[in-house]
Parts: C-alpha cells; structure tokens; sequence
C-alpha cells in the first residue's frame, strides 16, 4: 500500500460539497485523499444554476427552516471570504436576487414565507409588481409579485468546485478523479476506509459526498440513503446588451452577456435514473417561462443547451451528519448544494475532527431513515418556478 494511500479522511464525491470538506479538512491539517469516478464537477454541481440565497430552502416546507437560514447564510459569508482566497476564482457575484410570482391566489404563502425569513434577521421583501419592475425594469406585466434579497448571489458552480479543488491541493489534499468508490470498509462498527477501483484507501474517518451515487456506495454498509432524481435543464442564449440588474430565480444574465435559464426539474417530474440529455419538450416548457418573463428575449438566440441528473433526498431536507452505527462514517447529499456548499464543507471537516459543528443539524441526520424509513411530504414545486 502506498504512503498516500492512507488518509485521516477519504472524500468520496467531486462536486461542491466535497470538494469542500476536502478543502476544510485539508486546511484543518488533515490527510486528506478525494475520490471522484468521473471528473470533477460533472455530476449535479455541473448542472447547478448556481444561486447563493438565504430564500432557496427546502422543498418541504413553505417557511423556510432556521437550520436552513442559518447554514445557508454562513455559506454566503464564506463564499464571499473564500472569493478573495482561491485561484481559480469562484466567480462569485453578490447582485441580489428575485423570486417571481405570476397567480395572486399565493399571495398568503408568499408573506408567510418572507416573515418567516423576515424574523430570522433575513433581509428580504415582499414587492408588488409596479415596484419590483423598479427594481428589474425588464420584468413583464404578468408578473404580479416576487420576493426581492439584495443580499443573495450568483456562482459559477463548476468553477467554485474547480477553485475548491486546487485549493484543497495546495493544502496537501491529494484528489483523483477517475477513481470509482465501490464499497465502504468497516471494521467492528467503524468505517476504516474504502475500496476503491483502484485499490483500497485506508482512512480514519469516512466522508460521502457523491451525489446520486451516494444512495449506492451507502448500502454497501446497510446504510438507508433514500434519494430521488429528476433532470434538469439549463439553457444558453447569445450574448445580448444588459437586460437585469439582479439575478431572478431560474433565469441570469452572466457577465459576457449570455443569458441562462433553465430548472432543476422538469416538468417537476420525479423520475427516477434521470438522463443527463436534454429535451425538445423541456426547451419548449423552459422557453416559454422565459418569454412570459422577461419579453425582451422573444429574438434571442439560443447557442447551447446541457442538463444534468439532479439529486433530491426523499423527504427533501439534507441527509447530513454521521452515519447511525457505524462510526466514522459521514453523509452529505441534498439539493441545493450550491447555496449552501462551502458551509456543508466547514460542517463535514468538524464532524470529521470534533464529532460536532456550529450548527443544529439533528433535523436532517440520516438516522431518521432507519430501518428503511422514506419520511415522505408532499413538496409544494410551485414554491419553484411560478404557477402560471
């Protein structure tokens, strides 16, 4: 076995979230061996919209959870420290951001949400649509309402895990791609490391990180990760003359440009082994929310296309914390890895050290999926894109 084949911790998973604990945990002065069967940023966080907001929150609930607030408030804080930490750069911009609401029958749940924000110290208003046209001039009359953060932002998600990765490297985190996780290794109820396409990788403490193949690698310790997958698509125009000010939930100017529109889940379809090619239907679908949004691209052209396997834990809510049983064993998978991505990093690499973290994460320890358990909610996907 080779010396780096021995680790304090082996990451498994090459997206934002582990490319973050990879960096934390190296920083912290761990040894520190990431695996990644694919390349870096190729699964999920390379389909990612790339929204930083306290507003994005859990499918389960229309007021967003404190834990949620809290965690992904801590995540804009060191999104905007690290941006002047890494190279490459994260591409990170804080431009605020609209959440947009076109039937007024939404009217209560669209309050309910923004005081519930509103009595967490979140800086967030609820704006008619004369005034919120004030604010994004471009808006259509169609839109009646949104939901307006000036503190929330946009992120590059491939870049921001490409920045995470050389940035754990220069603290000594060795990572490799191409490297497929096929079993976790216990020894008397503690994960001693994993096996490896390419061998074995003796470590301390385990970290899973891999998106949707997480749900796989999990039950090769008896581990109950129930997560559900759906595709998502993203779309590219030509570059125009400014046309937003702000960032709108689902559509984004960047800043060559192009615009960039799309959803994390289309035709808010749960499907299981979701493919990663893209749809004339969802091009139809995404077009049209674009155009009633914002009129002014009815002529843009549109130049490229991707879509991605996006990954959504059964209930909703992050799977997040040590694993029941064994020790020495980690999980972190959830939807909205972006905005809340370094901040999961900062949780992992302290679980890994200290057994705790600053947060109060018990509501979304894997533990509640015990003994096959899928805590089901119904999820209200208007609270996603608008109803129309």
């Amino acid at each position: 076995m080779r010396l780096s084949d021995r680790a304090d911790v082996c990451v498994v998973g090459g997206g934002l979230l582990g490319t973050a604990a990879a960096y934390y945990a190296a920083r912290d002065g761990l040894r520190v061996v990431l695996v990644e069967e694919h390349e870096l940023a190729t699964g999920s966080s390379g389909a990612a919209f790339g929204g930083v907001s306290t507003m994005i929150f859990s499918h389960a609930d229309i007021v967003v959870p404190e834990p949620y607030v809290r965690i992904s408030q801590a995540a804009m804080d060191l999104y905007a420290e690290l941006a002047e930490e890494y190279d490459p750069p994260l591409d990170y911009d804080v431009i605020g951001q609209i959440d947009l609401w076109f039937d007024p029958a939404e009217r209560p749940h669209v309050h309910e949400r923004v005081e519930g924000l509103r009595a967490l110290g979140v800086d967030v208003q609820l704006l008619d649509g004369d005034d919120l046209r004030e604010v994004e001039p471009a808006l259509s009359k169609e839109v009646y309402a949104g939901t307006w953060a000036p503190q929330d932002g946009m992120v590059t998600p491939p870049m921001a895990v490409w920045a995470q990765a050389e940035a754990a490297r220069r603290h000594g985190a060795d990572i490799r791609v191409g490297v497929r996780a096929d079993r976790i290794l216990t020894d008397g109820g503690r994960a001693t490391g994993v096996l490896t396409s390419q061998g074995e990788i003796s470590a301390g403490a385990v970290v899973v990180c891999g998106g949707a193949g997480t749900r796989a690698l999990a039950d090769t310790v008896g581990l109950n990760v129930p997560l559900t997958c759906a595709r998502g698509q993203l779309f590219v125009s030509e570059r125009i003359p400014p046309l937003l000010r702000t960032s709108l939930h689902n559509i984004k100017q960047t800043r060559s440009g192009t615009m960039v529109y799309g959803i994390t889940r289309e035709s808010f379809t749960r499907v299981l082994n979701a493919t990663t090619e893209t749809t004339a239907a969802g091009a139809v679908e995404l077009t049209s929310h674009a155009l009633r949004t914002l009129p002014a691209l009815r002529n843009v052209q549109l130049m490229r296309c991707w879509a991605g396997v996006i990954v959504t834990p059964a209930d909703g809510y992050p799977i997040l914390g040590p694993a029941p049983g064994i020790d020495g064993l980690f999980v972190g998978v959830m939807n909205r890895g972006v905005a809340m991505g370094p901040a999961i990093g900062r949780i992992l690499a302290d679980l890994v050290q200290t057994g705790g973290c600053a947060f109060d994460i018990s509501a979304y320890a894997p533990s509640r999926f015990a003994g096959g358990a899928t805590v089901k909610k119904e999820m209200p996907d208007a609270y996603y894109v608008p109803a129309g």
